[in-house]
């Protein structure tokens, strides 16, 4: 919508919404998206500003990102997120009594089972 392919973004709300471009859905959804952009359409953020602690806590957003990152770095648990749809999609299924339907040769697999919220 900024590099004004307005139509084409109202073709495509169109067919996400099923109905057609002139849609109030779509309509409404268009006018959102320009609120949005006029009001992120001001002074790009500075240096001072985005390593200031403000009105919009910048530095600390900062901060907090960074630090998030280097422990996801440091404990390898974004190695883990990445692989794991590899990993644990290509292991056997359950059958209906809750027993695996090959004998249990990847503990991996049986370790995932203690821990539900993994």
């Amino acid at each position: 919508m900024k590099h004004g392919y307005r139509e084409t973004a109202a073709e495509l709300m169109a067919r996400f919404h099923e109905t057609t471009p002139d849609d109030e859905q779509v309509k409404a959804d268009i006018a959102e998206i320009d609120k949005i952009n006029a009001l992120t359409e001001g002074s790009k953020l500075s240096w001072k500003e985005f390593l200031s602690n403000g009105k919009e806590m910048n530095l600390w957003r900062t901060g907090v990102a960074c630090a998030s990152q280097a422990c996801q770095q440091i404990s390898g648990i974004n190695l883990v997120t990445y692989y794991a749809t590899t990993v644990f999609g290509e292991q056997p299924k359950k059958n209906l009594v809750g027993m695996t339907d090959e004998p249990p040769q990847r503990p991996i697999y049986n370790s995932t089972e203690l821990c539900p919220g993994f």
